[in-house]
């Protein structure tokens, strides 16, 4: 669900930053560094966060926090102040996704040999890399198909389908992780 909404950042972020915020298109790049940027100094203090509250938890204040940042983008405030509150909002959840996916697969498989004794870590990754995939052709798919509704200033609904399908991708992978059992 976080590649998908990934994803959907990422293939939308010029029509977010000219339809939604109408902004000039070159504010495109300055989004996507701003996020990157600050996404890059939070990875000690996520460190932190996942020791003192475990990997579940802060996945799943990404995943929340993700789906508030598409929902405050589809709310009728001035463009700047959206842009500005997006970009470095989205720092959190990049950084504890670039972290943590992997570290929960670890996670998994650990628990995966203490339970059956048996050393299958190359099928988990490969899996891991499948659902990746997966989230990035299926967001592939969607984004372009929800412009069909439209994609301009004066026609809108297809890049606000877009922001309110990602919310919901983003929900979506919060009520999956609620399942995820942190004890190795």
């Amino acid at each position: 669900m976080y590649w998908l909404a990934l994803s959907f950042i990422q293939s939308g972020n010029i029509y977010y930053v000219t339809v939604i915020f109408n902004l000039e298109k070159s504010n495109a790049s300055l989004f996507s560094a701003i996020s990157f940027l600050g996404s890059f100094a939070l990875f000690a203090p996520i460190g932190k966060l996942i020791k003192k509250y475990g990997d579940k938890k802060v996945m799943s204040s990404a995943y929340i926090v993700f789906s508030a940042i598409f929902a405050f983008a589809l709310l009728p405030l001035p463009g700047k102040l959206v842009f500005w509150v997006i970009s470095i909002a989205a720092a959190y959840p990049l950084a504890c996704f670039s972290i943590q996916t992997y570290s929960v697969v670890t996670y998994i498989i650990y628990a995966h040999e203490k339970k059956t004794g048996k050393r299958q870590a190359g099928m988990f990754y490969a899996v891991s890399a499948f659902v990746t995939k997966v989230g990035i052709s299926l967001a592939n798919l969607v984004f372009p198909s929800l412009l069909l509704f439209g994609k301009s200033v004066e026609h809108p609904l297809g890049v606000q389908l877009s922001l309110a399908v990602a919310m919901v991708f983003c929900l979506a992978g919060y009520f999956v992780f609620k399942g995820y059992r942190e004890e190795v």
